[in-house]
């Protein structure tokens, strides 16, 4: 266990002991003044690869008058030492469900016939959407209460919660409009829950027996909620929201004494069965309130108001650009993921499929939707592309939206934010590889160039470059050379794919590279600028990203969870492009002698012409002078021979014709 573990599961064993002593456990059960203890507490910790440290604890000593603990309870904690990493929600999809609150046995929808809706990861990295109709307080959040930012006390929360009770009871048909919040609002409301919409993010989840666990929070803060779902997911059945990051693990799912939680009877939406919510909908169709009222009641009542079979009016959508069109992959540090693009669709394997609806030719972003088949909601976002070359196609992607807003507000590009990261959208755009038919590419360096740094956390000095000594020309791969360390006493060779100019603050230049050691592995490399001489920008640093996803050097010094495989600091007033002198020999046969012929390629004009700094010079297995001038010689040799022929050849025609 690291230390940042070690100090998140002492924190939250206090956690637990604060819970123990609210159950009179742990301070002890006073009875005639008599304070009994339990002395053993025993804890389990378990790690999980998705970033969590799971923590069980239970008492193995009975205490007297036979009570015993024998609730096995699940702590999730998370390691502040592994906050860059990806979470991963082990659930998704859309459902409908009503509220019970469990630790007072209240129908929180005893008055509202329409259902409510909880959709999970629909897009990944969605998070969780707590949907209550329109006008409705059908949820297990109170309405316009602020979700508490400490996981340890929930009083003044349950307490708001229980002056419900006291509320007036409200008709199912009351006309609340007045109260009502546009969905643009209610998807930006994170920290505050209305009469709408709560979202809150997943961090992390596991499966324990016939149950599937999942943490959340609201956005921005500290995990304060645990979900548990049954894995099999038919017809009805119980979800439980515990207002605790204690998870009882336990078949009857009853937390410690003072936890508030909700059981929400669920069923799984499916979007090819078209059924009403309620049979008041036949009541509602009657009185002609499908369309009135903001709509408050047509989702509702699908069949009853006559939507069942009706699909999207048959519209001319757009067409995504010939130069998308093909099969991309989407190489991330953890994960991969294929790339299908045809003239109206693209699909991520992972992350869905999105259906053209509007396009900004002079942008090239394209409003796209999409259509799920686990019964989430449609969603709208803005997919912007660039194609770079012929191996690389950049694209990013913004929010997704539930409403058809404008093109120009769907398009908004922002980082994914912690605890997603990497989930599909960001800032800058992402690289996507194409498939088949990869051309090779330029490098950026012309030269070799000397380097010291580390690779692959060893220390190495070595060289790096593009330059073909034998060809005297730039290559299409980089090769690393090092006899100093063990990663690159084999030089190590990759594939340029392509090369970007990118202006970020800096002059930084980005190359994709495809390593040829049988692996296969794709990477970005950042070659920065950052001294100046003579008001030229001199390349200093290269750093060889952990996967194809890469941007400025910012970046890079900032973020730990994009540290480079390798640091190399170039020495650019050494680089070199050294050529090899190109020799033909030929030898003379006894009947008709020949002649070796020799070209000095350095006084040749190279087709790049190198900085003052390079150096040109031979390697002495060359040919010396001395050689180089006797083949010289025997090439005179040659040619005064083959003129004498031709004399005499010459004055044998002209006599030839001077005696006819």
């Amino acid at each position: 266990m690291t230390g940042s573990q070690e100090e998140a599961v002492f924190e939250y064993y206090k956690m637990i002991k604060q819970y123990l002593a609210m159950n009179r456990v742990f301070n002890g059960l006073r009875a005639g003044g008599v304070a009994q203890r339990i002395k053993t507490f025993c804890l389990r910790q378990e790690n999980n690869k998705h970033g969590v440290v799971r923590l069980s604890y239970r008492n193995v000593n009975s205490i007297r008058n036979g009570i015993r603990i024998s609730k096995n309870l699940i702590q999730e904690i998370t390691d502040a030492s592994i906050k860059s990493e990806q979470f991963f929600c082990p659930v998704s999809g859309g459902f409908t469900y009503r509220t019970i609150n469990r630790l007072i046995n209240e129908d929180v929808c005893e008055h509202e016939w329409r259902r409510s809706r909880l959709e999970i990861e629909c897009v990944k990295g969605d998070g969780l959407d707590f949907i209550a109709p329109r006008g409705s307080g059908c949820s297990p959040f109170p309405r316009g209460q602020q979700l508490d930012n400490s996981i340890y006390s929930r009083k003044k929360f349950v307490k708001n919660r229980y002056s419900r009770r006291r509320r007036k009871k409200r008709s199912p048909f009351l006309d609340t409009s007045a109260s009502k919040i546009s969905e643009e609002e209610s998807e930006a409301t994170t920290h505050f829950v209305n009469n709408r919409a709560v979202r809150l993010d997943c961090w992390g989840g596991w499966e324990e027996g016939d149950y599937i666990y999942l943490v959340a929070a609201p956005s921005g803060q500290k995990p304060q909620y645990c979900m548990r779902f049954p894995k099999r997911m038919h017809g009805e059945f119980s979800i439980f929201i515990y207002f605790s990051v204690i998870c009882p693990s336990e078949s009857d799912g009853i937390p410690p004494h003072g936890i508030e939680y909700y059981e929400l009877k669920a069923q799984q939406s499916d979007p090819w069965n078209c059924e009403d919510d309620h049979e008041e909908c036949r009541e509602i169709m009657r009185r002609g309130r499908c369309t009135k009222e903001g709509g408050k009641y047509y989702l509702h009542c699908q069949r009853s108001c006559g939507l069942c079979g009706v699909r999207e009016e048959s519209k001319q959508r757009c067409e995504f650009a010939d130069k998308y069109v093909g099969k991309w992959m989407l190489y991330e540090e953890e994960y991969n993921e294929q790339v299908v693009i045809n003239k109206t669709h693209i699909s991520f394997s992972k992350l869905g499929s999105f259906r053209c609806e509007e396009l900004n030719p002079y942008k090239e972003k394209y409003k796209v939707s999409s259509v799920f088949p686990n019964g989430c909601s449609q969603r709208y976002t803005c997919i912007e592309f660039n194609r770079r070359n012929n191996n690389l196609l950049q694209y990013r992607i913004g929010k997704f939206r539930r409403m058809n807003l404008p093109l120009d507000q769907l398009c908004v590009f922002n980082d994914d934010t912690y605890p997603w990261m990497e989930s599909g959208w960001s800032y800058h755009m992402k690289n996507l590889i194409q498939m088949e038919n990869l051309w090779p590419s330029y490098c950026g360096l012309e030269s070799s160039i000397p380097f010291s740094g580390t690779y692959d956390g060893q220390y190495c000095e070595g060289t790096i470059g593009d330059w073909n000594e034998n060809t005297c020309l730039t290559e299409s791969s980089l090769i690393l050379r090092s006899d100093t360390c063990s990663a690159l006493l084999i030089p190590q060779e990759f594939e340029c794919l392509a090369f970007l100019n990118e202006q970020n603050g800096l002059i930084d230049n980005l190359v994709i590279t495809r390593s040829k050691d049988g692996k296969n592995e794709f990477n970005c490399w950042v070659i920065t600028s950052s001294r100046r001489i003579n008001s030229t920008w001199l390349n200093n640093d290269i750093y060889r990203m952990k996967s194809v996803q890469c941007s400025s050097m910012p970046d890079i010094e900032v973020l730990s969870s994009r540290k480079p495989k390798a640091s190399l600091y170039l020495q650019d007033n050494a680089k070199s492009r050294f050529c090899k002198p190109y020799t033909q020999s030929t030898r003379s046969s006894s009947n008709e002698p020949k002649s070796g012929l020799h070209s000095d390629l350095s006084t040749r004009t190279l087709s790049n012409v190198p900085r003052q700094s390079t150096q040109h010079y031979y390697k002495p297995d060359v040919p010396g002078a001395n050689q180089i001038g006797r083949a010289t010689g025997h090439a005179s040799i040659s040619i005064s021979s083959i003129s004498i022929l031709m004399t005499i050849c010459w004055t044998a025609v002209l006599l030839l014709f001077s005696l006819s």
